[in-house]
C-alpha cells in the first residue's frame, strides 16, 4: 500500500496495486489517529481512491485496508 503524498494536508491517494489482490474490490479502509481510535472508516472498490483529510487534526494516522483476513497498513502524517 502505497499513501500520495505524505504528508498531506488536503487529499491523499491511497493506493492497494501491488497487494496480490489487485483485482479485489470491497476494501474496508480505516483511518486511526495516535490513539488508535477511528477518525474515517469507508468502503472502496477497487486497487486505488482519494481520501479527503482536509478535516483531520495535524498529527500522525494509520490507514488500515482489510479484505478477506488480509490486512495492510501505512502510516500518513497531516502537517
Amino acid at each position: 500500500m502505497a499513501l500520495v503524498p505524505n504528508p498531506a494536508s488536503d487529499q491523499v491517494r491511497v493506493l492497494l496495486s501491488g497487494s496480490g489482490l489487485d483485482d479485489a474490490l470491497n476494501w474496508e479502509l480505516v483511518v486511526l489517529n495516535s490513539a488508535g481510535q477511528e477518525v474515517i472508516k469507508r468502503s472502496i472498490n477497487g486497487i486505488n481512491c482519494m481520501l479527503d483529510v482536509a478535516h483531520l487534526a495535524s498529527g500522525t494516522y494509520t490507514v488500515v485496508a482489510r479484505l478477506n483476513g488480509r490486512t495492510l497498513q501505512q502510516r500518513i502524517v497531516k502537517p
